[in-house]
């Protein structure tokens, strides 16, 4: 009766680890699906942050080089003035 009890108690016990790898794999699932969807709204979000980082990037490099005669223009005007004093 010992060996069959100590089998019946061992058969439970596996039974309850099967049932809990079972829950924890229901677990996971969604949560995976959660954190994928997460992780693909925040990805959105940072491609649009670097699209607008790209062009702002290059409306920089536009103004520099436009407002670089323009300096020089202004450098030569204060030059002129500081002449002419």
């Amino acid at each position: 009766m010992t060996m069959l009890s100590h089998l019946l108690k061992e058969h439970q016990a596996k039974q309850n680890e099967c049932k809990e790898w079972q829950r924890r794999q229901e677990a996971i699932t969604p949560a995976t699906s959660l954190t994928e969807v997460l992780v693909d709204h925040l990805n959105v979000g940072v491609a649009q942050a670097n699209g607008i980082q790209r062009k702002l990037y290059h409306k920089v490099k536009t103004l520099q080089i436009q407002a670089a005669p323009s300096a020089k223009q202004t450098g030569r005007w204060i030059g002129t003035v500081e002449n002419f004093h």
